[in-house]
C-alpha cells in the first residue's frame, strides 16, 4: 500500500491474505525489496478463477525451467502445510 494513501486494508489488519484482492498482492510484491534487490531472481505466479464453480488454472513464471516450476511447488506445499500447523 502506498504511503500517501489513507486507505487501511482488512488484511494488513487481520495478516489474513484471503482478504488481498490479486492487485494488492501483486503490488505488495513489487514492492518487495528482496525482489528489488535481487536477493530472489526466480518466480512463480500461479493463477486460479473459481467463479461459478468452475476452476480455472494458469501460471506465470520468470526464469524457471519446468521442473524448477515443480521442485519449487513442493517446496512450497510443505512450507504451507508447516504454516498451517501440519
Amino acid at each position: 500500500m502506498s504511503k500517501r494513501s489513507k486507505i487501511s486494508y482488512i488484511a494488513d489488519k487481520t495478516g489474513n491474505s484471503s482478504d488481498w484482492t490479486v492487485t494488492q498482492m501483486l503490488q505488495d510484491a513489487l514492492a518487495d525489496e528482496t525482489i528489488i534487490d535481487g536477493t530472489f531472481d526466480k518466480a512463480v505466479l500461479i493463477k486460479l478463477n473459481d467463479k461459478n464453480g468452475d476452476y480455472h488454472v494458469g501460471f506465470s513464471q520468470a526464469g524457471l525451467s519446468m521442473s524448477e516450476c515443480l521442485a519449487l511447488a513442493d517446496i512450497a506445499k510443505d512450507l504451507f502445510k508447516e504454516q498451517m500447523g501440519y
